[in-house]
């Protein structure tokens, strides 16, 4: 069960108890409410305030000893180390298109960066105005899967004043973040790139992240680079097979083009969350990224350079031959 089926649970289950509280309950509500992050002070009408209300209600207040969140993530099997809550401003990343559906990556100070779905109206008004403004929202995410729940309000990051807002600092990090992957993507490759050329060039961090994820061992990045490669080469079955399904289609689509893409006919039809200093992916090419299996650079062609994603050359056989 994905993000949104769940907060539609805690949702309808949020509203039919705070229907049914007593009064003097309701307005102890309203007071924890009040005094909550969830409460952002100005409303254009009561409603609007209410969708807060029911998000900080589903998400955070304890009735007896639990939450409504805590009650239905029993219920469903999901252990609660899989569920994030995020609270915001977030600073608007990018707005993209996957598959005709409509997302935007928003970056949040503790958790990098995380893709919702938003209709098709609100993500044209946020790509026009996403380096002028940060979201006020709650995001709960489970697993691979991110949603908004209560109110998506637009937030300057500049007072009429001059003033800065609390997104201003969201924003500040997201650009030192977007000029260091920036970076990264800007390394020259050839169709020629082995496996542990690639892993070179990541940040320690992704490597030590996908060492652990993968299970193998390395005090320092070098021995973490060796493991890596020897189970890429020789135990590439494995590592496909531990592979989402949509990041395996990923491979696919790159392997048929020949090993080598332009990033952006990849990203028209797979999601990417890739982040530099917070890469905990939960999108296939995001995944794929971190692990060293693709690497994003520039290609040059003719008189200019494109950015590309390419799979490492001594690894494309072996893919070919598993993802059959």
């Amino acid at each position: 069960m994905d993000a949104d089926q769940i907060a539609s649970i805690l949702e309808e289950r949020a509203i039919k108890e705070i229907e049914e509280l007593p009064e003097d309950r309701y307005e102890e509500v309203i007071d924890g409410f009040l005094k909550s992050p969830y409460f952002l002070g100005i409303y254009p009408n009561e409603e609007v305030m209410l969708n807060d209300l029911v998000a900080w209600f589903a998400l955070e207040y304890v009735r007896s000893s639990t939450t409504i969140l805590d009650e239905v993530l029993s219920s469903l099997g999901i252990d609660r180390r899989e569920v994030k809550v995020l609270h915001g401003p977030f600073s608007i990343r990018d707005a993209v298109k996957v598959n005709d559906r409509y997302y935007v990556k928003l970056f949040h100070r503790d958790a990098g960066e995380v893709m919702v779905e938003v209709d098709p109206e609100l993500w044209k008004d946020l790509k026009g105005s996403k380096s002028r403004i940060a979201l006020q929202t709650t995001v709960l995410v489970v697993g691979n899967s991110a949603t908004t729940m209560g109110n998506l309000l637009k937030e300057p990051l500049m007072t009429d004043l001059g003033f800065l807002t609390s997104g201003f600092l969201d924003k500040a990090m997201e650009m030192i973040d977007r000029v260091r992957l920036e970076d990264l993507e800007g390394v020259q490759v050839s169709s020629r790139m082995t496996v542990r050329q690639v892993l070179n060039k990541l940040p320690a961090t992704w490597v030590e992240e996908a060492s652990r994820l993968l299970k193998v061992n390395g005090r320092v990045k070098k021995e973490r680079i060796e493991a890596l490669e020897r189970l890429y080469l020789n135990e590439t079955e494995r590592v496909v097979n531990s592979l989402p399904a949509e990041a395996r289609e990923a491979l696919r689509f790159i392997l048929e083009k020949g090993g080598m893409v332009r990033y952006g006919d990849l990203t028209r039809k797979f999601a990417d969350d890739t982040t530099y200093f917070y890469h905990e992916p939960r999108t296939p090419v995001g995944l794929l990224r971190l692990y060293g299996l693709v690497f994003v650079g520039k290609a040059r062609k003719g008189e200019r350079s494109y950015r590309v994603a390419i799979i490492p050359a001594d690894l494309r056989e072996k893919l070919e031959r598993v993802l059959k």
